[in-house]
Parts: C-alpha cells; structure tokens; sequence
C-alpha cells in the first residue's frame, strides 16, 4: 500500500512490475509511449464509503496527465488535484492505474491510498510523535492555553479546575444543593476529624459480612476460610470417594475382575476356541452343496466336459474344404445389425456372460489339433488390418484413408466389413461401399459412421 496525499496534483506510479512483450511475455518494454497504438488506461477508485468507479485517462506529453518512462520498464503519470479531463485527487480512498496497449501484456498498478496530509505527516513524513489537534475535547472548543497551561502546571483553583459529574459517580440525579454538597466533601475529607474510617468498610449490611464467619463487622480469617470451604465441599467429595470405591464401575468391581483374570487356565482359554477340527467341519458342511453342485455343471451339462470333447471331436473331422464351403456361404451381418449387437452388449450383464463365452473358446482352441488350427488360420488369414491415415485428406465420416493398404484394384473391398480397433469408433462396425487407390492410399467409402475415425486408429477387414 502507498500513502499519498489528497487535495493536491501529485505523481503516481503507473504499473506494479514492469512492462513486458506481449510476443514472448517476459521482455521487458521501455518504450511504450503516451500515445501507444491501443493504449486503454483507466483510473479504479473505491471510497471509504465503499464506492467503486472507473474513469478512462488519456496520457499526454504536456498537459495534466504527463506519462513518463522512470527506467526498467516502470511508468508514471501525473494527477493534478481538481479540473482535469478525467480523473482528480479530489477525494479521500483508494485508488489504481489498469490498462494495455497492442505490444505489451495488459498491465495493473499498485494500491495508492490518499488521505489528509497531516496523517501523512504524522504517520509517515513525521518522527516518533504523532501530532493531534486539540482545538476541541468532547466537542468543546478550547483556548490556547486551557489545556496546555493545565498540563504545564497542574490543577489551579482559580484558573486550572478539575470538575466531577457527583451525577455518574452516584448514579443517579442528586436532590442536595450545591452548599450541602460542598459541605458534606469538606466534612469527608477533614483530616482532623475524619468521618471514614477502615472499620466503616466491613460496617453495615450493604455487601458487609455480618454473619460468616463470626460476629457482624468482622472479617473472616484465613483459617476461618478455609474451614468453611472444606465444610462446603465434603458431600461432593464423599461422592465421589463413594463412586471411586464401590458401585458397577468402582474400585472394587475392578478388583473383582482382575481377581477372575487372574484364575483363568490354559485349559480355560482353549475350551472357549473351537477346535480345528471343528472348524473344518463347519466349513466342510457349509460348502458341500456348494461343490457338489460346480463337480455337476463341470463333468455334464451343456457345457459340460463330455459336451466340450464332443465339439473338440467335430472340429478334427472338418476339412479345408468344408472350412472353405462355410465361409464361401456365410452371410455376415450389417452395420445396423453389428450396432445392435454392439449396444446389447454394452451392460455388465452382457459383458460377464461374454467373458464366460471367450473362456469357453479358448479352452477350446487350446485342446484343437495341429489340423484343426491349420483350418482356423486359414479362415483367420482372410482378415485385413490397417491404419487410418490424416497425411493427405483428413477422414470423414463416410470415407477415409490407409497408408498400409495399397492394393491398386479398384472396388477391391466392396461389400466387406470393417470394424475398427482403437479410439473412439472402437468396436464399431460398417460396410465398404468403395475402394480405389488415391495419392498413395487405399480410399475407403462406407456407410455413414457415428463420427470421423482420428488419424492413426487401427481396424481389421473381415
């Protein structure tokens, strides 16, 4: 925060750090102008009432508002007090220069606060004493010499009085005259014959002892005090000796326990734990149905142990040729079928019950002949895998590009399926419409997907 002061042209600092590019954003800018091309400097302001405002300042080289260039990249401006085209130190508050200009970042100065000058004297421009006015107290103006003489030389009856409201001291309003009252003071305080002794203090019933511990008048000793609070507090202390020592939680219930913990054997420990025979007992009884009902649905069943060698069995049977007759009359499903499918499978249901399934299968491919896996990478070899390329024309979502496919007859791949490997077209299927070779790249044309494929997403031709 900087303190400055109201009610007089002064010059402010314009930015809190210093200026840099806007192309790299750390250069530091000592040339910015008053007249920068884009320059929008602004005055904010808050009021000690809570007021916010912003005036637009127009710098000049030679008018109220002078912007200078002080060295580093740090600017000031000139604020004259009052009639300026736009913002005057005219008002006590808060206030800060913000702005920007086309070569540099946008740019916001320090907090400046303006107040009277004589606070700035006292707490800021002043030495260890703080000036204060006392032209009035209370709201009473006073002389030039009222309260200094009375500093200087103390309370004088004639000249340098010091009065008491009898009003707040007693409370309330006094029915006595002024006469009696003066004399009733001279009586108090006639040091000859004094009205107010020590005694009087403990005398009387008003917040006197007049009846603990001795006679009225007297006050208790420390003995006396002391017996009186241990008197006081005995029943507290009894009940709290009486719980400490009996009752459900107390002394001796506690005794009682350690006592039995202490009696304890072995053998009564090993008693109250099951044995291990027991346990596997338990466990043995409990899972009996459990197990009984796995050995089933594993050696019979649909999907049963003689089922699966049943299967194992016709796949060695299969030939080439009949691989070749399957494949040659398979009708594959279409896009719209393939979604359907895709969605059917997208609960966790569907999914765990697919996840069985490829358990399944790879049980099955594990046990299948040398023969049998022949035939199946037959039908696997038929399978295409490629990468969509961006290099030339990006994809849409009816056609796009592969540079690892380049098979230079046109309409190669008509009618066969695509399903894509990676990214977000994942698992989604849709027929080839057209193929020819572009600039390089096999071009494919398909039936409308739900979005482009990204460059570099992989998928397989079956």
């Amino acid at each position: 925060m900087i303190w400055m002061d109201v009610d007089t042209a002064i010059t402010v600092p314009v930015n809190l750090l210093p200026l840099v590019a806007l192309t790299d954003g750390y250069t530091i800018d000592e040339g910015i102008a008053y007249n920068e091309s884009g320059m929008d400097l602004n005055w904010n302001f808050v009021t000690t009432a809570g007021v916010i405002t912003q005036t637009n300042v127009v710098p000049t080289t030679s008018g109220d508002y002078d912007w200078t260039h002080v060295g580093n990249g740090m600017y000031k401006i000139e604020l004259i007090d009052t009639g300026g085209a736009s913002a005057n130190n005219d008002t006590e508050g808060f206030g800060w220069f913000s702005g920007k200009a086309d070569a540099i970042l946008p740019f916001s100065g320090p907090m400046i606060g303006f107040r009277a000058a004589a606070l700035n004297n006292a707490l800021v421009d002043g030495g260890d004493l703080l000036d204060v006015s006392v032209t009035q107290l209370g709201g009473v103006a006073q002389s030039a010499t009222d309260l200094k003489d009375f500093a200087d030389t103390g309370y004088d009856p004639s000249t340098h009085k010091a009065q008491s409201d009898l009003i707040y001291i007693h409370g309330s309003a006094l029915t006595e005259t002024a006469g009696q009252l003066a004399a009733a003071f001279v009586k108090l305080f006639d040091v000859g014959a004094p009205v107010l002794v020590a005694s009087d203090v403990m005398r009387g019933t008003d917040g006197a002892n007049t009846t603990v511990p001795d006679a009225a008048g007297t006050a208790p000793t420390a003995v006396e005090i002391q017996a009186e609070m241990e008197e006081g507090g005995a029943s507290l202390l009894d009940t709290i000796r009486d719980a400490v020592t009996s009752g459900s939680y107390g002394l001796s219930a506690l005794k009682d326990l350690i006592d039995a913990l202490n009696n304890l054997s072995s053998a009564d420990v090993t008693a109250a734990v099951p044995t291990t025979a027991a346990i596997k007992t338990a466990m043995e009884a409990e899972g009996t149905s459990d197990l009984d009902a796995i050995a089933d649905a594993v050696a019979s069943g649909s999907y049963g142990l003689s089922a699966l060698k049943d299967l194992i069995d016709a796949l060695n049977d299969l030939s080439a040729a009949d691989v070749a007759t399957e494949l040659g009359t398979y009708d594959g499903p279409t896009k719209g079928e393939m979604d359907t499918g895709h969605g059917l499978l997208a609960t966790e249901a569907k999914q765990d019950t697919m996840d069985t399934v490829v358990d399944a299968i790879k049980t099955i491919t594990d046990a299948l002949t040398a023969a049998a896996a022949t035939k199946l990478a037959l039908s696997a070899g038929t399978i295409v895998a490629g990468t969509v390329s961006w290099d030339n024309t990006n994809a849409s979502t009816t056609v796009f590009y592969s540079d690892d496919i380049t098979e230079a007859t046109a309409d190669h791949y008509n009618g066969r399926i695509v399903i894509f490997t990676s990214g977000a077209l994942q698992y989604q299927a849709t027929d080839i419409t057209d193929y020819a070779l572009d600039t390089g790249e096999g071009k494919f044309t398909v039936t409308a997907l739900t979005e482009a494929p990204a460059d570099n997403v992989t998928f397989i031709i079956i």
